[in-house]
Order: C-alpha cells, then sequence, then structure tokens
C-alpha cells in the first residue's frame, strides 16, 4: 500500500476529506503527499471550483502534516504550501506584530496604525 493512500490521511468525525475523495478515485496514482498536491493544485480553474467548494458543510479539507482542517481545498494547500510550519514571513514597519499572511499585516496597519501608509516588510523569501 502507498504510503499516502487514502487510509493513512486523517479525518476528523464525520467529516469526508477531499484529499481523500481524490486518493479514493484513483489509489495507486500518487506515491507521496506532494504528487497529490501538486495535482490537485494544477487542476483547471472549472474543476478547481467543484474540488474547492463544499458542498456538506461537514466537509473538511486537512492538512496532512498539522491537521488543521479548512473548509476550501485552495486555503489548505495554501497553508500546507506557505504557512505550515513556518515562521511568520510578514512584519508590520510600525511595531512587532508578525504574520503568515500579508493581508492580516496591512488589515492590523490599517486599524491600530491609521494615518500611516500601509506595508510590509518581508521576513524571508520563499524558496519555491
Amino acid at each position: 500500500m502507498y504510503p499516502f493512500h487514502r487510509d493513512y490521511l486523517p479525518l476528523l468525525p464525520d467529516t469526508t476529506n477531499v484529499l481523500s475523495m481524490e486518493l479514493a478515485s484513483n489509489p495507486s496514482l500518487y506515491q507521496t503527499q506532494e504528487q497529490l498536491l501538486w495535482h490537485i493544485s494544477h487542476i483547471r480553474s472549472s474543476q478547481k471550483h467543484l474540488l474547492a467548494t463544499t458542498e456538506d458543510k461537514n466537509q473538511r479539507n486537512i492538512c496532512p502534516r498539522c491537521h488543521k482542517s479548512y473548509q476550501h481545498a485552495y486555503h489548505m494547500l495554501r497553508h500546507y504550501k506557505y504557512e505550515c510550519g513556518r515562521p511568520p514571513r510578514y512584519q508590520c514597519p510600525y511595531c512587532d506584530m508578525k504574520s503568515k499572511q500579508s493581508n492580516n499585516v496591512y488589515k492590523h496597519i490599517r486599524h491600530k496604525h491609521a494615518g500611516f501608509t500601509p506595508h510590509v516588510i518581508v521576513l524571508y523569501h520563499d524558496e519555491q
């Protein structure tokens, strides 16, 4: 059995994992977790919409690394590729606030530092 077969992906109680559904349709196609995630991230946008939108509110997309769950597959993929297990990437130039997403820093500046020009400090660049 392959190491990332659907039986090995974590599921929350009473949920269906979109990644597990993808593996169930063709379990021998993906030998690694990265192959599966690459495939999902390169699906045509019309298909991605179907994959990313959950029809049932109980469906969740679960990160295979940390088990955080997301309603949309593309949110889980963003988390997996850029955030999971990594330090915050962006910082407010006016205080010590840091975040893994730049939009959170922009919102922070507009609310906490009103009147200042909103921009972020990039603490490191992604190597991908």
